[in-house]
């Protein structure tokens, strides 16, 4: 978990940006996610408070977000399938939990051996060792091919999801046990990059979602330990969709935040379709189990005179 300043490189004559990976190499305590207006309420899952509708996402079922015991994230698509960051992978068990009661008990699942990194991006995939049971929900994700708009960006750069309004994820600004360590803020859609490779991520297709404009009222910034998270939007379903999940962040020269940058999975989604359905089909451990004692009645039986 930590803040890694990668390089600077010209803005316009007199600005500069300067690259944070939100995850890997250089060790530093995982700081929350920036959460303008933050309050308990509105902001955190798992905050239990009088009036848990206050939530700002509190329509949805956020159940198939789930986190490591040292708090790496991991997004349930499939039902035995999780997306994280490549440079930020879950390991061990993922703990998910069906609603959002800080006093409800978590369904624990290992992370298999079975992964994918999806080509040269920062997405990852894993099966998990069992399906989730039917309490726990997978998100659909976007599957729209998006091509970066020319820069500098004009009236005319239109793209799927410029200017739309997005949930975040990240670690919170309050207090809570590692696994029930989720946040909620909001911020609008920026830009999009194609094949970025100035955070030393690989070939990285990303939303940008800039930060201090005051586009939305808890708009925010991803840091230290966010990498993973998912990025959430409202289609209009009733469920929320899945669009991307967090990679890196960039600051200004002076060191102040300037913008978010999230792994966009639609242009992925071929790859990633085919991966969840074929280790959805994967049988389970119990299920092989009783393959193999069936299989052996067959053959005893088959043996009698």
């Amino acid at each position: 978990m930590s803040i890694h300043s990668l390089r600077l490189f010209p803005r316009a004559a007199a600005t500069f940006w300067s690259w944070l990976l939100v995850g890997a190499a250089i060790p530093s305590a995982p700081a929350s996610m920036l959460i303008d207006n933050y309050a308990a309420g509105p902001n955190d899952r798992f905050q239990n408070g009088d009036n848990p509708d206050e939530l700002i996402v509190s329509a949805f079922d956020l159940s198939g977000i789930g986190m490591t015991s040292n708090g790496r994230w991991a997004t349930l698509i499939g039902p035995n399938t999780i997306i994280a960051a490549n440079h930020y992978r879950p390991t061990g068990s993922v703990y998910f939990y069906a609603d959002n009661n800080l006093s409800g008990l978590p369904v624990e699942v290992g992370v298999s051996s079975d992964t994918l990194r999806i080509g040269n991006t920062d997405l990852w995939l894993a099966r998990l060792d069992e399906h989730v049971p039917a309490a726990i929900s997978f998100f659909d994700y976007a599957t729209t091919p998006i091509s970066a708009p020319t820069f500098p960006f004009g009236p005319g750069s239109d793209f799927p999801y410029k200017n739309e309004p997005v949930f975040m994820t990240g670690r919170s600004p309050g207090g809570f046990a590692v696994v029930q360590d989720q946040a909620f803020g909001t911020n609008e859609i920026s830009w999009f990059v194609e094949d970025d490779t100035s955070a030393g991520l690989g070939d990285v297709d990303a939303f940008r979602l800039d930060y201090g404009t005051n586009a939305t009222p808890h708009e925010s910034f991803i840091q230290s330990g966010d990498s993973g998270a998912p990025l959430l939007y409202d289609d209009g379903s009733g469920q929320l969709l899945l669009l991307a999940v967090n990679s890196y962040a960039s600051l200004t020269g002076e060191g102040d935040p300037l913008a978010s940058y999230a792994s966009y999975v639609g242009n992925d989604a071929a790859l990633i379709d085919l991966t969840v359905a074929q280790w959805a089909a994967v049988p389970e451990p119990a299920s092989v189990l009783l393959l193999i004692l069936a299989g052996g009645m067959v053959t005893v039986r088959s043996r009698q005179p």
